[in-house]
């Protein structure tokens, strides 16, 4: 009820034990009343519209395997998510109709999100997935079971049977499932959990049929080719290349004649970067699509960060809240272990006399934040974090080279954050607010900077007022430890 605030809930089923996810959702469509009709029927049509018939959505069996079994949301839905989805679903100047025949590309930065989103197309991934349906396969032979799999007669000859249990032909295969496989409360329940298992082994056989051809083809060319032709998942982008939808991580500011479109991005957040010069100062590339007039959907809450690492950034937002679960789970409200604070801005002087170094033009460094960086990294480390949540962010590609060994410059959501700022001459590209906010906008965060510099840059303020407001010397607890949870 809380993710539909104004609507009101009709469940066609009243029965208290059939209400379990999933649910099937229907919007009651309003039609558009005539000029010549009394504002008392369009008052009547808008109080039908905000009508939502909810009815249990009882979802296929996919095997007796719990890990096999759809997942569900953890975290609810906020009001503004519901209505992005809602929006994308009805016609008009936000999302259009959906056409099932039209192509759908995905514009991204990397390769490394074309993988996460199409996991299928990833050469590796369909190699470790064929190589898991092999031993699949083995097993099935150890138990002489191949010859009946390959003649397996229709499932209504299964479920013909008087005893589901007694004919089914499969037990020693599911021996390492959940057991018992079948109850025998009820002869419906039973043929449920046989459809499951009868599915789960016809999806082995399937899409090993769709891997034979990695058989044949024993470079990777060829079988990255032969994903590209045969399943079209891999983003392909050439001249006159023509698409009708297109889906865009970080959406900013291409323009054409789509029918569909489908933005995510902040416009708080780093523009593209533009190296013409010419570009750069007479295109106005940086002009977000948001300004032209298209209604945006706008999430205004955060999952990640706790509150306070949440109130450096959130100035720039004119709402910006926090989900319940960050307010109330204890992770979120006790500091890092080992740690005094969630957050700390630690003043870095030169270091040997040297602060911000230029080896090469354009090549910045700072020796002394990188050892600090380092030695704040072994400390995290010796008090038991996990290698891949402390993750060392620099403000410059160049400084990476002498902290080569620990930096992660894509961090993961909800990990642990060293950042340097490497200026202690002039701000530098910092000066942009949006790349403070990027740089900020992180779970726990630990920042090296030269404090005198930046905290009398104004465009700054907002977000240095309350660093410079806690100590800016580190303050550990050693005798605290990380633990899991």
């Amino acid at each position: 009820m809380s993710c539909f605030p104004g609507y009101t809930v009709k469940v066609t089923k009243d029965n208290p034990e059939l209400l379990i996810p999933a649910f099937r959702i229907k919007f009651n469509v309003q039609n558009r009343a005539n000029k010549g009709k009394r504002r008392k029927a369009d008052e009547e049509k808008k109080e039908e519209g905000k009508l939502l018939i909810v009815e249990p959505h009882v979802t296929p069996n996919r095997g007796p395997y719990p890990y096999k079994q759809a997942k569900q949301n953890t975290i609810q839905f906020t009001p503004t998510q519901i209505e992005a989805i809602h929006a994308g679903m009805q016609p008009g100047p936000t999302m259009v109709r959906t056409f099932t025949v039209l192509c759908l590309p995905l514009v991204s930065y990397g390769m490394d999100v074309v993988y996460v989103v199409f996991r299928y197309g990833h050469v590796n991934y369909v190699l470790a997935r064929r190589l898991e349906l092999l031993s699949e396969m083995g097993s099935l032979q150890e138990r002489g079971l191949s010859a009946a799999v390959l003649s397996l007669p229709p499932l209504q000859v299964m479920v013909e049977a008087e005893a589901v249990s007694t004919h089914f032909p499969f037990h020693k295969y599911f021996s390492n499932a959940p057991q018992p496989v079948f109850h025998g409360r009820s002869y419906e329940e039973d043929i449920y959990f046989a459809e499951g298992c009868y599915q789960h082994i016809k999806k082995i056989f399937s899409q090993l049929e769709e891997f034979c051809a990695f058989e044949l083809l024993m470079n990777g060319l060829d079988r990255s080719k032969y994903l590209l032709v045969g399943n079209s998942t891999l983003t392909l982008l050439f001249f006159c290349f023509q698409y009708d939808n297109i889906l865009m991580e970080d959406a900013r500011t291409v323009t054409a004649g789509w029918k569909r479109w489908i933005m995510i991005g902040d416009h708080q957040q780093l523009p593209p970067v533009i190296k013409n010069m010419a570009f750069q100062k007479y295109s106005n590339m940086e002009h977000p699509l948001r300004t032209p007039g298209y209604p945006p959907l706008t999430w205004m809450t955060r999952d990640v960060p706790s509150p306070p690492v949440c109130n450096l950034y959130n100035w720039r937002y004119k709402q910006l809240g926090n989900l319940p679960h960050v307010q109330l789970l204890p992770q979120f409200q006790a500091p890092n272990p080992g740690l005094t604070f969630d957050f700390q801005l630690l003043n870095v002087e030169d270091f040997n006399g040297v602060g911000e170094s230029e080896p090469n033009p354009y090549f910045y460094q700072n020796l002394g934040e990188a050892e600090y960086c380092v030695a704040l990294f072994m400390y995290m480390r010796l008090l038991g974090y996990p290698a891949d949540r402390i993750n060392i962010l620099t403000t410059y590609n160049r400084k990476k080279h002498l902290i080569r060994d620990v930096i992660n410059q894509r961090c993961d959501d909800g990990g642990y954050i060293i950042l340097s700022l490497v200026r202690t001459r002039a701000v530098g590209h910092l000066w942009d607010v949006r790349r403070l906010v990027v740089a900020m906008s992180r779970s726990r965060l630990d920042i090296f900077a030269r404090v005198s510099l930046f905290q009398n840059c104004f465009e700054l303020s907002p977000a240095f007022n309350q660093l410079t407001a806690r100590p800016m010397k580190l303050h550990i607890r050693p005798n605290e430890y990380y633990t899991q949870g």
